[in-house]
């Protein structure tokens, strides 16, 4: 495809780090696109601050949230046939 940016952590081997900065990463996304209510407007846009130090930090390491959501919706395809999400 031509033009099309191809994200550096497609070819990035996940670690321990990655996962744990991903698992962070989540809690506070659920934070962010939670149910709506579930949390004060104040809450929320401290999730999303810490949600984005989170990201920073996985693109540090040559990694993204997306990245690792990507390789969860592809594994669960090989094993239910399916993305769970």
């Amino acid at each position: 495809m031509a033009g099309a940016a191809l994200d550096p952590s497609d070819a990035h081997e996940h670690t321990e780090e990655c996962r744990r900065l991903y698992a962070e990463w989540l809690r506070y996304d659920s934070a962010v696109s939670g149910a709506p209510g579930r949390f004060t407007g104040a809450q929320a846009q401290e999730a999303l601050r810490e949600r984005e130090l989170f990201e920073r930090q996985l693109h540090a390491v040559g990694c993204s949230s997306e990245a690792i959501r990507r390789d969860e919706g592809d594994r669960d395809v090989a094993q239910v046939g399916r993305p769970l999400l």
